[in-house]
């Protein structure tokens, strides 16, 4: 009775045994197929992986019907998959089923994709010749570039080591636009080309009072071209408002007695250039301004040699200064003029005025001997130090002074004067 027991299990076992269910990665038949290892998961790139088995039969592989991408070789327990490059969006998957005598295991099989990518999508030229760079990923993806036939007189793409190199020739005419077309396998991308011709201005000066102010321009360019401006002087700030196309340009007060100039400067993306002359007046002369010490310098026609003398300003109001000051050791003399900050001169009214400079031995003289005509003295503020000057064309023949050597006496001297701020 127990003979007959341990036939039937026996059959049993068997029957179990010669049954053909799948086995799942991981899973294990202890009769006879163990899966060891899988390494079947592929980037874009492809390349070969491996499943090993344990068994104690051969073993064949199959790849299903929709993994017409990987191909698959025996060796021993090893089976090797290979798979191609895959150029596609979308992730694929797969499988391979191994067999060894009546026994399989079915083990997924998957490739990445890797979208194609550019750096930028639109490209803008200036008018001149030249070149701009395009990166794409994956970087070492085997692209291929192409440029409409029609275009390809002024329009040129290449694939090098650095990028998609596109270059356009120098344009006379009026603005053209083209596409080069990126393919990568069965994906594709486009760069559109524009070449711009011109940046247009609706000034190409602008003028300032001395004080600090912003005036406006607006400009014009193709759609989708941006700008930018520079200043060639910190004392200017252009700001661009791509919206609005238009510039405002703020200057700071100008606190220097001289006009004083800049260039702004507006620049597209495709390296089209225009220029904006700045122009910012000179601070006002005022009386303040003349308030220092002074050197006067000059030529004694009667000691036929050059002299000069240290002289003080203050003001006094907006049109009155006091000049003060000494020749040598003659004492001090002292005497106010008029300014006149229209014209930027300095008058020194009559002779009255000058008798009293006359024992301080300033080399201030009148007009004329009747002292009905003023001593004129030219600010030249243009000059950095101030300088002031009578002019000689005054120094006719019936001027007169007084002697430099501090006497009473009168003389013909020059009129003609160089006064410098120290």
């Amino acid at each position: 009775m127990k003979k007959i027991f341990y036939i039937a299990l026996s059959i049993v076992a068997a029957t179990l045994v010669a049954c053909n269910e799948d086995i799942a990665v991981g899973e294990v038949d202890l009769g006879y197929l163990k899966l060891v290892e899988s390494n079947v998961n592929f980037d874009y790139h492809g390349g070969n992986g491996k499943i090993v088995v344990d068994t104690q039969s051969p073993i064949t592989a199959t790849v299903a019907t929709d993994g017409t991408w990987a191909t698959t070789s025996v060796s021993g327990n090893t089976v090797t998959v290979t798979a191609s490059m895959y150029t596609g969006k979308e992730s694929r998957n797969s499988s391979v089923t191994l067999r060894a005598g009546d026994r399989s295991v079915v083990v997924p099989i998957s490739q990445t994709s890797s979208a194609l990518q550019l750096s930028a999508n639109t490209l803008l030229f200036g008018k001149q010749e030249s070149s701009q760079t395009v990166t794409f990923t994956p970087a070492d993806a085997p692209i291929t570039v192409t440029v409409v036939e029609a275009d390809r007189s002024w329009l040129s793409a290449e694939v090098k080591e650095e990028g998609i190199v596109v270059s356009v020739e120098g344009n006379t005419g009026s603005e053209r636009k083209s596409v080069v077309s990126v393919v990568f396998g069965s994906q594709e991308a486009e760069i559109a080309v524009t070449q711009a011709t011109s940046l247009s201005t609706s000034v190409t000066a602008l003028d300032y009072t001395y004080g600090a102010s912003s005036k406006s321009l607006t400009f014009d360019v193709t759609d989708g071209v941006t700008v930018t401006a520079t200043a060639s002087e910190s004392w200017v700030t252009p700001t661009v408002n791509m919206a609005a196309k238009t510039v405002t340009v703020a200057v700071a007060a100008n606190d220097k007695l001289v006009a004083r100039n800049a260039t702004v400067t507006l620049e597209t993306n495709g390296g089209v250039k225009a220029n904006i002359a700045i122009t910012q007046a000179a601070k006002p002369l005022q009386a303040s301004d003349l308030v220092g010490n002074w050197t006067v310098e000059y030529f004694d026609y009667f000691d036929e040699t050059y002299l000069s003398t240290q002289v003080v300003i203050t003001r006094k109001s907006d049109t009155t200064i006091n000049i003060a000051g000494l020749l040598g050791a003659v004492p001090t003399a002292n005497f106010d003029a008029t300014f006149n900050s229209n014209n930027g001169t300095v008058s020194i009214a009559d002779r009255t005025v000058l008798n009293g400079a006359q024992a301080g031995g300033l080399p201030i003289y009148s007009g004329r001997a009747s002292g009905t005509n003023p001593v004129v003295i030219t600010v030249h503020s243009s000059e950095s130090p101030l300088v002031m000057d009578t002019p000689v064309a005054q120094a006719t023949a019936d001027i007169w002074g007084f002697n430099v050597n501090g006497t009473t006496s009168w003389v013909f001297l020059t009129l003609h004067t160089i006064w410098t701020k120290r």
